[in-house]
């Protein structure tokens, strides 16, 4: 298992990372051991970094503060991540771009957050492409490639 970095000091995990599913148990598949977890928590994690990465805001801490039941009840219930609106100084349109990533990657279903492959895709297209929106549009009409 893999050490997780918890920005709150915790000798556990870092609640501000934790996605949605990691507290929902599947009656459904006995086959992930009754847990929904997969690799798409990985990406909600890293929309949480982003996130911070951008902002210098600790996921959840400007909806819930530092209240780790909270944090918990939030996620529980499915809220949306609430992603800040204060963010560093970077140019409206490379923030704009940065939401729609972050909107992707921070899905309360797992079954509709992007995927490792669509979140590469639109990076790359974030950094070195001028049609972001076009790579995003095309995403979107081929969506089971990029969101399983």
């Amino acid at each position: 298992t893999a050490a997780t970095f918890d920005i709150t000091n915790s000798n556990s995990y870092s609640i501000h990372y934790s996605c949605p599913e990691q507290y929902e148990i599947n009656t459904e598949d006995e086959d992930v051991n009754n847990y929904l977890v997969c690799h798409k928590v990985d990406i909600w994690a890293l929309g949480c970094l982003i996130s911070y990465l951008f902002t210098g805001i600790v996921p959840w801490t400007n909806k819930c503060s530092n209240n780790v039941m909270r944090i918990q009840n939030a996620l529980v219930k499915k809220i949306a991540f609430p992603i800040p609106d204060k963010w560093f100084p970077i140019d409206d349109l490379t923030k704009s771009r940065l939401i729609k990533i972050l909107e992707l990657c921070l899905k309360t279903s797992y079954k509709e957050r992007i995927n490792s492959k669509g979140l590469k895709k639109l990076i790359l297209a974030l950094f070195f492409d001028k049609d972001f929106d076009s790579t995003l549009l095309e995403m979107k009409n081929i969506e089971s490639e990029y969101f399983r």
